[in-house]
């Protein structure tokens, strides 16, 4: 929501500097004030995870430490996006359980209703059975981290520390585009076997991926890479819910 620096008055939207803003209709003033609603996700554990929205947008994200690793994430509102990640660089599959998981919470939030996912077996990362449906086809999942740049995960695994100050979301996005491209090759998984398949982009420990500037960015620039790649859908996986977002759709 944004307000009258000066008197409080609930104004529009607007963008730009403040030397660009229109005068407050009230008093005159073109300072601002900007307010954002937090939302909190508890689970029954100590770890926490705080989101800022701003006009239902995901605008910050801050967690407590979580297996070894805490991670953050701002969007400025400029097109740019900064994000922190400390602790260990996550090896393997790690976090593959973790973002099979996610995925199924924010599907069943969308109103399917799928069992908690089991580990799968070849291409088949995680499985999860319908709790309403015995005869419907089961929920195939293959994850993929959703950046796959060495020298990022390097970097974590040198220093402890992984950060990133105001990038531009597009620069993002094409760290994405690539971790995809490299998984959409027909010899990695055969085009007759994806239609049975969810693609599913872990982005859990970097939850800057799933901001909207990133989203829209992607599906921008790279919407042509993923529409009729053949897999039942494609997903970048945040680590909640509201931060799990569906790429293969406009």
């Amino acid at each position: 929501m944004t307000k009258c620096g000066s008197c409080g008055l609930e104004l529009p939207k607007e963008n730009g500097s403040e030397t660009e803003r229109l005068p407050c209709p009230a008093c005159g003033s073109t300072t601002r004030r900007f307010e954002v609603s937090i939302e909190e996700t508890v689970r029954v554990s100590d770890h926490f995870m705080l989101e800022a929205q701003h006009e239902g947008r995901t605008v910050g994200f801050r967690e407590s430490e979580r297996e070894g690793r805490t991670a953050s994430a701002d969007d400025h509102g400029d097109g740019t996006i900064s994000l922190t990640l400390t602790g260990t660089s996550p090896q393997g599959e790690e976090d593959t359980a973790s973002a099979c998981r996610v995925l199924v919470r924010a599907l069943n939030g969308k109103g399917d209703t799928w069992n908690t996912p089991v580990t799968g077996t070849g291409d088949v990362d995680c499985v999860a059975t319908n709790a309403t449906n015995e005869k419907a086809a089961a929920l195939n999942i293959q994850v993929v981290r959703a950046i796959v740049d060495a020298e990022m995960w390097q970097s974590l695994a040198a220093r402890g520390i992984l950060e990133k100050v105001k990038v531009e979301a597009e620069k993002v996005a094409d760290l994405i585009a690539d971790a995809l491209g490299k998984k959409l090759d027909p010899r990695k998984i055969p085009l007759p076997q994806r239609p049975g398949l969810v693609l599913a982009l872990d982005a859990t420990r970097l939850p800057a991926l799933a901001f909207d500037p990133v989203i829209d960015s992607f599906r921008k620039r790279h919407g042509a890479l993923v529409k009729g790649s053949g897999f039942r859908s494609i997903w970048l996986v945040g680590p909640s819910e509201s931060l799990t977002k569906r790429l293969d759709l406009d």
